[in-house]
């Protein structure tokens, strides 16, 4: 599927819907048409094709066991697989758009769209994407921005939200991607420090001692 925000590029509807599903996507619509984005959204750029999951098919990550620095599993992460430069478009948060999260939503996994507007992404009924990337806390490599896409909504082009996740820095393969949650979610939680990078691998008979050390040097900015 491609996501592409240029001008000349309008997506078909049941492409926008396959990223969000959503039982009031009328009503989303239209308070998009009518909503004021930022100028910073509508300058955001991308053209890239994304898989059934949402990553971009220019990187390469795959779903591992993370762990705290005390040693207890946290459940799966996102872990890279071959270097991304900073910048680089990782994938589309992908969910069904709501107004408001249900009653037994994860709020691990419900990102909005935009403080002003009233609509969320609720990830949580999905196994595999963007959504199980971790918040490492302190050791951050990309960050969640808002791009606008035209979508055809009834012979009409719309500019609708998507919601991207997108390298702050290099990242190095065996390296777990982490994203900062912030406060909100946090409030009343345990913060819990997680280790970078895959253990497992990094202590891999098949891994170098070279590779190990950039691996490190690249998470402590060395």
């Amino acid at each position: 599927m491609r996501l592409n925000t240029k001008e000349t590029y309008t997506m078909p509807s049941d492409d926008y819907c396959r990223l969000y599903s959503s039982k009031i996507f009328t009503e989303f619509s239209t308070d998009c048409s009518a909503f004021g984005f930022l100028r910073s959204m509508l300058a955001n750029k991308c053209d890239i094709n994304v898989d059934e999951n949402g990553f971009s098919t220019a990187v390469s990550v795959t779903q591992e066991e993370q762990y705290s620095l005390m040693g207890t599993s946290v459940g799966n992460g996102v872990m890279v697989m071959s270097p991304i430069e900073k910048g680089t478009i990782i994938g589309a948060y992908r969910g069904e758009i709501v107004s408001t999260p249900g009653p037994t939503a994860d709020s691990t996994y419900v990102m909005s769209f935009s403080q002003k507007l009233e609509y969320h992404v609720d990830s949580s009924g999905l196994q595999y994407g963007c959504h199980l990337i971790n918040d490492g806390m302190g050791f951050y490599n990309c960050d969640a921005l808002t791009y606008l896409v035209s979508v055809m909504v009834d012979d009409k082009a719309v500019k609708l939200p998507i919601l991207v996740i997108a390298a702050t820095a290099d990242i190095k393969p065996m390296e777990f991607l982490s994203i900062e949650y912030g406060d909100d979610y946090w409030r009343g939680k345990k913060r819990v420090t997680l280790f970078p990078f895959s253990m497992g691998r990094m202590c891999s008979a098949t891994t170098s001692r070279e590779e190990m050390e950039a691996v490190v040097d690249n998470v402590l900015g060395l």
